[in-house]
């Protein structure tokens, strides 16, 4: 009876994609960070105003505020941690056919 166990799949080459994911990330990034500064500078004054005397009204359109900086923050952390997570990891080899990592005793 065959061991199951010791079945392991084949390694799969890696091929790099045509496009650099990294510098596509870096570029949305860029747009979301001056659709936030225009939505921002567009939307801030006028909402602040509107607000001004309704502290519960207030504080929503801050939370509202909050989030948006929030996501743009995590966008960036997401797009540079990609970028360093790439550049440290080392190429992996593929095992050839007929290698195993299973030890038959």
């Amino acid at each position: 009876m065959p061991d199951f166990r010791c079945i392991a799949p084949t390694a799969v080459a890696v091929v790099p994609n045509s496009r650099d994911g990294f510098a596509l990330r870096v570029l949305v990034s860029i747009l979301l960070t001056a659709l936030n500064v225009a939505v921002t500078a567009t939307f801030g004054g006028p909402l602040y105003l509107a607000t001004a005397n309704r502290p519960v009204w207030f504080a929503g359109v801050s939370l509202l505020f909050a989030a948006l900086f929030v996501s743009l923050v995590r966008v960036w952390i997401v797009t540079l941690a990609s970028g360093l997570a790439k550049a440290a990891v080392p190429a992996i080899e593929p095992k050839k056919r007929g290698e195993s990592s299973c030890n038959p005793a």
